[in-house]
């Protein structure tokens, strides 16, 4: 549209034009996004994640080859707080495709380290079938 000589700031113009296209909503947290279809946007290549879930994967192996006995013994080392170790732990359990996906930068949009850092563990009462009537706890 031009504007005309005599309205410099108007539009002499009285077309409409109408796009369309194939579009849909997702929500992401609080966040609500206008996704279209066909919508190519570059790999979102995060080294921060890829090095969270190598390091995870690498917790949760010495944990299950019983090389260390808890996550406080993994966290010293490694010069981090047992609960935040325990926050990065969920990435080691991350479908196989979405770890594939990561390198190329195609993992979905809500899996970060800040998400993940921010999953709450699941409020449970305390599991009185795991004692013994010794009261030691079973393995």
């Amino acid at each position: 549209m031009k504007a005309s000589p005599s309205n410099p700031g108007k539009s002499n113009c009285s077309e409409t034009i109408q796009l369309e296209c194939h579009a849909g909503i997702k929500r992401l947290g609080k966040q609500t996004r206008l996704v279209i279809a066909g919508d190519t946007k570059e790999p979102k290549h995060e080294d921060a994640l890829i090095n969270a879930i190598v390091r995870a994967q690498r917790w949760f192996g010495m944990l299950k080859r019983r090389e260390v006995q808890s996550i406080a013994r993994i966290a010293k080392p490694e010069g981090l707080q047992p609960t935040h170790l325990s926050s990065l732990m969920p990435l080691a359990f991350l479908a196989a495709g979405i770890v594939e996906a990561v390198p190329q930068g195609r993992q979905p949009e809500d899996v970060t380290v800040d998400r993940i850092v921010k999953l709450r563990p699941l409020n449970r009462p305390s599991c009185p079938e795991r004692k013994s009537e010794t009261g030691a706890e079973k393995i």
